[in-house]
C-alpha cells in the first residue's frame, strides 16, 4: 500500500502527473500519463480467443489492440473447460467478455481476467468483437484508488475537470469526509506541493549519495543498469568506504525504482567487497528495503563480481521510458567523419557539411587534419555550416 498523506494530481495538456507524498512531505511514487499512451487497465473489453494453449493454460485473446493479450485459464476440479462470464466456452474463435489487470509491455501483451458483472455482461450481448465496453479510468481516478487510505488527508489538483473526477470517484469511500481537496487555480500541482524541481531530478542518470559517492542509472531497451560510485577524495578505510556506500546506494536504488516506475530486470553494480559477510548485508539490505514497495520484485544474491540482479514488476512505463530517448547514437566524431567521406565520395568542384554545432566543431578542431587532406586531394574548400535545433544524427552534404 503506497503510504500518501498527500496526493497532488498535475494536468498539462496532453498528460496527467500524480505524486504520493508521505507525512514527511518525502515523495514515494510517481506516476505518468500521456493522451496518446493511457493505461488500459481496468477497461472491460469484448474480445475474440485467438488461440488456447493448453501446455501453460492461458489464451491469446484480441482485445482491439495492436498485440493479443494474455489470458490465464482456472479450469474446474474435474478439467471442465474454462467459460466466461456469458458462460461461452473459452475456445478458438470464441467471443468473451475480460478486463485488463496489466498493460502491454514492449513484448507482451496485456494481461487479462474473466469479467462477470452482471450489468456489463447484459450490455455485452449482441455487441460486436473486438470491441471496449467500459473504457479504461484515467489516471487521476485510478490514482485515487490505488492510493487513497485512511492515512490521506489532502488532495492538490490544478484542473476543473480532475477535481470533478476525484470528487465522483471519493464519493464511493467512507473516509472522504476527511479528506481536504484543493483546488489551485494559479499555479501547477506539482509547483503548489514544492516537487516540480525534485520530479524533473527523477530525469537525471545520476543520483548523489550523502556520503560524497553516486549511483548511475541506465536504461536500454532489455534491462536497467544501476552503477555504484565512490565519490572523488574520499579517504578511508577501503572496507569500511565499499560497505558504506554500498549501504546508502541500497537506499537511493530501491527508492528511484519506486519513484521512477523501473520494472523487468535491474543489475546493481555495487562496490566490490572481499568479505562475504559483508556481501550477505548489501543483499539483505537491499530485500529489506524493497519490502516496502508495492511492487513485487525478487532479489538474487550477489555475483563473484558484485552484481545483485532484481526483476521488479512491469506495471507501467517509466519515467524515463515515457521522457527520454533511448536508443544508441553516433559520436558527433562518427558523424563528422561520415559528412567528410561522403563529400570524398561524391566528389565535383565544391561542397557544403550543414550538421549540428558539436560535429562541425569536430571538422573545426580534432578532424582539422582530415579535413584538410580530403580538400588537397579535391582540390576545393569544404564549406562548413551549423544546423540549429536538429537531432544529433541530422547531417548533409550539398
Amino acid at each position: 500500500m503506497t503510504d500518501a498523506a498527500t496526493i497532488a494530481i498535475e494536468y498539462r495538456p496532453g498528460e496527467w502527473r500524480a505524486a504520493a507524498i508521505d507525512a514527511d512531505g518525502k515523495v514515494v511514487e510517481f506516476r505518468v500519463e500521456r493522451a496518446q499512451g493511457q493505461s488500459l487497465v481496468g477497461g472491460v473489453y469484448m474480445g475474440r480467443v485467438r488461440a488456447v494453449r493448453s501446455e501453460i493454460n492461458a489464451a491469446f485473446v484480441d482485445i482491439g489492440q495492436s498485440q493479443d493479450a494474455f489470458l490465464n485459464l482456472r479450469r474446474g476440479k474435474r478439467g471442465e473447460p474454462a467459460v466466461d462470464g456469458l458462460g461461452v466456452e473459452i475456445i478458438e474463435g470464441a467471443a468473451i467478455l475480460v478486463q485488463v489487470n496489466r498493460d502491454a509491455t514492449l513484448d507482451k501483451g496485456a494481461r487479462l481476467t474473466l469479467h462477470t458483472t452482471a450489468e456489463v455482461v447484459e450490455r455485452a450481448e449482441g455487441a460486436p468483437c473486438p470491441t471496449c465496453l467500459v473504457d479504461p479510468p484515467a489516471l487521476p481516478v485510478r490514482v485515487i484508488r490505488d492510493w487513497c487510505t485512511p492515512d490521506t488527508r489532502h488532495i492538490i489538483v490544478d484542473d476543473p475537470r480532475t477535481l470533478a473526477e476525484v470528487r465522483s470517484v471519493l464519493s464511493e469511500q467512507k473516509e472522504a469526509d476527511q479528506l481536504e481537496i484543493e483546488h489551485v487555480h494559479d499555479t501547477m500541482a506539482f509547483e503548489a506541493t514544492g516537487i516540480a524541481d525534485f520530479f524533473e531530478d527523477q530525469l537525471s542518470s545520476v543520483i548523489r549519495l550523502p556520503g560524497g559517492g553516486s549511483i548511475i542509472i541506465e536504461h536500454t531497451s532489455a534491462m536497467t543498469t544501476v552503477d555504484v560510485n565512490v565519490g572523488q577524495g574520499q579517504e578511508a578505510n577501503a572496507a569500511r568506504l565499499a560497505m558504506s556506500t554500498n549501504i546508502e546506494a541500497v537506499t537511493a536504488t530501491a527508492a528511484a525504482l519506486r519513484l521512477r516506475g523501473i520494472g523487468g530486470l535491474i543489475a546493481v553494480d555495487f562496490l566490490k567487497m572481499t568479505a562475504r559477510a559483508d556481501n550477505e548485508k548489501i543483499v539483505q539490505a537491499l530485500r529489506d528495503a524493497l519490502a516496502d514497495d508495492p511492487v513485487k520484485s525478487h532479489t538474487t544474491g550477489m555475483s563473484a563480481f558484485g552484481i545483485v540482479e532484481i526483476a521488479r514488476q512491469h506495471t507501467s512505463d517509466s519515467l524515463a521510458t515515457t521522457y527520454l530517448q533511448i536508443r544508441s547514437m553516433p559520436t558527433p566524431t562518427t558523424l563528422a567523419l561520415n559528412a567528410l567521406n561522403d563529400v570524398r565520395k561524391r566528389r565535383g568542384t565544391s561542397a557544403t557539411i550543414t550538421a549540428p554545432r558539436e560535429v562541425i566543431a569536430e571538422l573545426k578542431g580534432a578532424l582539422k587534419p582530415a579535413k584538410t587532406e580530403i580538400e588537397a586531394e579535391l582540390g576545393f574548400v569544404i564549406q562548413l555550416e551549423t544546423l540549429p535545433d536538429a537531432a544529433d544524427t541530422t547531417y548533409s552534404v550539398a
